[in-house]
């Protein structure tokens, strides 16, 4: 007889966490300026690396760097002007034809996501595999993608709505 494990006891972080982290972040004001972002981030249980060189297509002011969470893969922040704008995360990471966990995280998190703020504003299911979720949770947006084909992984966005909005239309004017 073979045991099998299920698939929510594979899960690190588990689900619980990462819906925590998801209402840490939609429960609290986003920092107003750069001495808040490090104490913010600690309240999260995150820790960030210092800011990434500046790059050609950067708008003025625009920085990012790594972020890191306990059993989360590498993640990144953004900031402009030194306003913290998006915190992004990858959970649950896979090699090809190993969806279970990425699919199974991602479900998990569909549902707290929907008990807690109603049905997505925007939702995806593609013939490839891959679906999103998008909500609005006061000033926060929450975005989450399973990338399920060649290195299945659970992409979660949290955003300051008000400075996304700001931001994608300098970068739409500068074009």
């Amino acid at each position: 007889m073979t045991s099998q494990t299920e698939p929510s006891a594979a899960l690190d972080p588990p689900p619980d966490v990462v819906a925590a982290l998801i209402e840490k972040v939609a429960s609290t004001p986003w920092p107003e300026d750069p001495e808040q972002c490090g104490p913010y981030l600690a309240r999260l249980g995150c820790t960030a690396d210092a800011a990434l060189p500046f790059r050609e297509e950067d708008l003025p002011g625009e920085e990012r760097g790594w972020l890191h969470f306990p059993g989360g893969e590498r993640g990144v922040w953004s900031a402009v002007d030194g306003k913290l704008e998006s915190l992004g995360f990858f959970f649950y990471p896979g090699r090809l034809g190993s969806r279970a966990l990425c699919e199974f995280g991602f479900d998990a998190l569909h549902s707290r996501l929907n008990a807690a703020y109603g049905p997505p504003i925007d939702e995806g299911a593609y013939p490839n595999g891959h679906r999103s979720g998008v909500w609005h949770a006061g000033e926060t947006s929450i975005e989450l993608y399973a990338h399920v084909e060649l290195a299945p992984v659970l992409q979660l966005g949290l955003g300051n709505r008000q400075r996304i909005r700001v931001h994608e239309e300098a970068r739409w004017h500068r074009a």
